[in-house]
């Protein structure tokens, strides 16, 4: 009799289903895949699990259920579980920087390994590798988390504080003035509109007063 397991309950049957996406993936991707199975026997993540999954009546299988063999591959889930070696780095690479990737952050990096692959601490090893990754420390530094934004003090006297922008583009005038230099009393709300030109600068902006 067919029996219809629905959802996330059917993990067998969904992780059958990936297998060949997966091993494509690893095939064009990861030097030396043919190798991970022979792997598995002496890792120190998955050799006690592999050899469960392997022989399910003389070990006590309960503890690792999540877990199916297919292939000689091992899988949590849906998602392949990766030996302790130089695949893991390589997988990172590929997830953080190859193709059309763009050079993701922590967290996007570790959502796209993690959407096929597994293997324990694989969020210490994707902060690790993106830390370390030079194009991201050269063009995107770090983000910190300065805190809700403040309101200025409310000045108490006229022009003691100030607003100051520029209106840029403008036509140019017959003594090549293409720009106004807007300064705003923020007390009385008076306003000074200075001609100037775009390239001016600071030092020359600060003699119209």
């Amino acid at each position: 009799m067919i029996k219809h397991t629905r959802g996330k309950l059917n993990k067998v049957a969904d992780a059958l289903s990936r297998v060949n996406f997966i091993v494509q993936e690893l095939k064009v991707g990861v030097v030396g895949f043919e190798e991970m199975v022979e792997m598995y026997k002496d890792d120190a993540d998955f050799k006690d699990i592999y050899t469960s999954v392997q022989n399910p009546i003389v070990h006590n299988r309960s503890q690792w259920l999540d877990y199916i063999k297919q292939g000689g591959l091992l899988f949590k889930g849906n998602k392949l579980c990766i030996p302790k070696c130089s695949m893991r780095e390589n997988i990172i690479k590929e997830k953080h920087n190859g193709g059309l990737s763009g050079h993701f952050r922590q967290d996007k990096t570790f959502a796209q390994v993690n959407t096929f692959y597994y293997w324990p601490k694989m969020h210490t090893d994707v902060k690790r590798f993106v830390e370390k990754c030079r194009i991201c420390q050269h063009a995107k530094g770090r983000s910190y988390n300065i805190g809700l934004y403040q309101t200025l003090p409310i000045p108490d006297r006229p022009w003691d504080g100030l607003s100051m922008d520029f209106v840029l583009g403008l036509p140019k005038t017959q003594r090549g003035n293409d720009s106004v230099y807007v300064v705003v009393d923020r007390f009385s709300k008076m306003a000074d509109f200075i001609a100037c030109n775009k390239t001016s600068d600071a030092k020359l902006l600060i003699y119209f007063f």
